[in-house]
């Protein structure tokens, strides 16, 4: 049976029955008559607006239409956001449509509190600022917005002194409103969170009535939702959640809360995915125990993202990161999930050179029995093994895995990538294989060379070796990696070995 996805691209999935024949003619007499079929299958490629319109034709057409614009729905902490996730969970027609949930965990808390602050806080996007806002002129934003009270234009002119390479004439009225859309904005969003409406036991009267949800999505970004896609925002100069993921704010574990809410309100879910999700929710001082409480029996696809913070503090929160999931709190949460079909795990980035250690270890993550007798597609990317884990790990799976993809694998201590893959090459019946990044023999550089460019390893962003590497994991045949197409070879900093 295939697996539940969220929706990213091209034509939505709705799996919805066949149409009948005897199904509601969707036009009137004196309207050119388009099959349901038909009609359904233009709809899959039509953006909102256009369904929108599409429903107003008729009742038939309005059914047609939703079961595209309705299979996947979003919302976050807003009031407006949260009643029509209501309205529509009691809409007997509407709820209907709905396989897939997406919530935006994105707060617009930017530890901003005065009107000073937002000064600042304008001014270190100033480059973006005077990009999208300078074409605008005084006249068309005076017609469009209100102006700033006295207390706020004072302030504006003692910053338009210290800052005269602003475009202040057309700024000072927007800046002053987004101010105030800012503040209205987060009182509401402060309202829904304490409110308790966010609550795993409200949220499960709630999402009962989804009775086709099979699928929720944890996000967090500066995001755009259409046609069941997610966007990042580019041409907005400020937006929700801008500074995401920091840790002097005290709603910084909203996207942990979620996630564990999402899974204690829907023990029937089938999937679900938590993008950027918080590394604290494994570490001992911060685990939140109602993950323990977790019923996973139906869920068959894990998607985790782990966060990690500003640029900065990269390679502190790495080795914390690395430290805390040594403590074996990720691999007690995995575990729990014994009907898992599809696994996908990404710790998001690797430490800086010279040592670039990722934030965990597969010993740390994985048990060394096979966890889940079902997995079919597992996905791993920035994470370090040491050659015997990465073996047994594939080994325990191969009976039932059929899709592999790995990115950004490192070994530690030293190791042998080719000694891997020619070990699982005859255990596994793979579909499909994919690699990214680089996979290397060892953490660090090369003895006695003092670049980073001739690691001990591959790097598979060679399309080429990386497509040759995983048809040999599928087909067999003669391994593609050797020493001599190494990085550090191909770099001319490694000797090859004669041939």
């Amino acid at each position: 049976m295939p697996e539940p996805a969220l929706c990213r691209c091209g034509a939505r999935s709705t799996s919805s029955q066949p149409f009948s024949a005897t199904e509601a003619h969707p036009f009137s007499a004196s309207t050119p008559y388009i099959p349901p079929e038909i009609l359904a299958s233009i709809c899959a490629y039509l953006p909102d607006a256009e369904l929108r319109s599409v429903r107003l034709a008729s009742r038939a057409c309005a059914g047609i239409a939703a079961k595209y614009l309705f299979h996947a729905i979003k919302f976050h902490a807003s009031n407006a956001s949260y009643d029509r996730l209501v309205s529509i969970a009691k809409n007997e027609r509407l709820r209907r449509c709905v396989k897939s949930i997406f919530w935006d965990t994105n707060l617009w808390d930017l530890g901003v509190h005065s009107f000073q602050e937002w000064l600042d806080y304008i001014h270190c996007g100033g480059e973006f600022l005077r990009k999208h806002w300078s074409h605008e002129t005084l006249e068309e934003m005076e017609q469009a917005l209100p102006k700033p009270n006295t207390t706020e234009q004072t302030e504006l002119d003692s910053w338009e002194r210290r800052c005269d390479n602003f475009y202040y004439p057309v700024l000072e009225i927007k800046i002053a409103t987004s101010y105030r859309r800012y503040v209205d904005q987060r009182e509401d969003e402060e309202d829904m969170l304490l409110s308790g409406r966010l609550q795993p036991e409200n949220l499960r009267v709630i999402l009962r009535d989804f009775t086709a949800l099979r699928a929720i999505g944890i996000i967090n970004g500066c995001l755009r939702f259409r046609n069941g896609d997610i966007y990042v925002h580019s041409e907005r100069g400020l937006w929700r959640g801008m500074r995401r993921h920091r840790k002097d704010l005290p709603d910084s574990f909203f996207d942990i809360l979620s996630f564990q809410a999402a899974l204690l309100a829907a023990p029937d879910l089938r999937a679900i995915e938590a993008h950027e999700i918080d590394w604290r929710a494994f570490q001992p001082d911060h685990y939140f125990s109602g993950l323990d409480h977790v019923v996973a029996d139906s869920l068959t696809s894990l998607h985790l993202t782990f966060a990690l913070f500003v640029e900065e503090e990269q390679d502190n929160a790495i080795d914390e990161c690395d430290a805390a999931l040594s403590k074996g709190l990720l691999k007690r949460f995995l575990t729990k999930f014994a009907s898992l079909r599809t696994l996908y795990l990404d710790l998001n980035c690797r430490g800086n050179p010279p040592h670039n250690n990722a934030p965990g270890e597969v010993r740390h993550i994985f048990p060394p029995h096979r966890a889940w007798p079902r997995l079919e597609n597992l996905t791993l990317k920035h994470v370090d093994s040491t050659e015997q884990d990465m073996i047994q790990l594939l080994s325990n799976h191969a009976c039932s895995l059929k899709q592999l993809h790995l990115q950004d694998i490192y070994l530690d201590p030293k190791g042998s990538w080719i000694n891997i893959v020619t070990t699982i090459q005859p255990l596994l019946t793979l579909d499909s294989a994919s690699f990214s990044g680089d996979i290397y023999n060892q953490l660090g550089m090369t003895e006695g060379v003092d670049t980073h460019d001739d690691w001990d390893g591959w790097n598979m962003n060679d399309s080429k070796l990386a497509k040759a590497l995983s048809d040999y994991l599928v087909h067999g045949g003669d391994c593609p990696i050797k020493h001599n197409n190494q990085a550090g070879v191909i770099k001319g900093v490694v000797q090859p070995i004669p041939e």
